[in-house]
């Protein structure tokens, strides 16, 4: 089963199992304290609600797919790991205020930073030299600069609720994941290292060597094929 949709499988069944699953699962600072530490990786897999949940998941299905497909299954493994443990570890040890925290909205955030640094990004590989480097900046900056909105705006995580009701956007996870991703990401998880090499055609009256060269002749346009799609 590839690893987006068993993910994503985790995440519904979680949901579905309701209130039971948040219990056991939640980042709940006084149970970690207490000795169950899997809370550090678990607390991004339950939702405050599913409208929470579904959200989270489309943008995990398309920023892991991307991923997946630009970099294969181990770099996403990898940075998988080092967002889910790094930004539960973050919580825990930097933000001593943070209580409970649950969804999977950080590590988006944190695949999202990845993502826009990544040398095959099609956005980036339109661009180059100090134009791709201000994109780069500019594609991190605005996750950054909605982690800021979301810090002065104390937003809810459940869609619809006014600021200041129900559980508030966790926002310095947000920002803990994107700065794993930047500054530690494309070390833990660097990308594809294969190179693609796209073969020239040969020149006009030219052959491979060991073979005779055959003038090259464009046929009249009445002898011509012409294709069309």
């Amino acid at each position: 089963m590839p690893t987006v949709t068993a993910f994503l499988f985790i995440l519904v069944a979680l949901g579905l199992n309701g209130q039971p699953a948040s219990d056991l699962f939640w980042f709940n600072r006084e149970m970690i304290e207490a000795g169950q530490w899997w809370r550090l990786l678990t607390g991004h897999l339950v939702h405050f609600s599913m409208p929470h949940l579904l959200l989270n998941g489309l943008a995990f299905y398309l920023l892991a797919g991307q991923i997946r497909k630009l970099a294969g299954t181990e770099t996403l493994h990898r940075l998988l790991a080092l967002l889910m443990s790094g930004t539960g570890l973050g919580l825990y040890l930097l933000v001593p205020a943070m209580i409970q925290y649950g969804g999977l909205s950080a590590i988006n955030y944190g695949l999202l930073a990845w993502l826009a640094l990544h040398d095959r990004n099609p956005l980036l590989a339109r661009a180059s030299g100090k134009g791709r480097s201000r994109l780069r900046v500019l594609f991190v900056a605005l996750p950054v600069g909605l982690c800021a909105l979301q810090w002065w705006q104390g937003l809810s995580v459940v869609p619809g609720l006014a600021a200041g009701d129900g559980p508030a956007v966790a926002w310095q996870a947000h920002l803990i994941a994107i700065i794993l991703a930047v500054m530690v990401g494309r070390i833990v998880a660097p990308g594809s290292k294969r190179e693609i090499v796209v073969a020239e055609p040969p020149k006009a009256g030219t052959a491979p060597e060991g073979n005779v060269a055959i003038p090259h002749r464009t046929p009249p346009l009445s002898t011509r094929r012409l294709d069309y799609e």
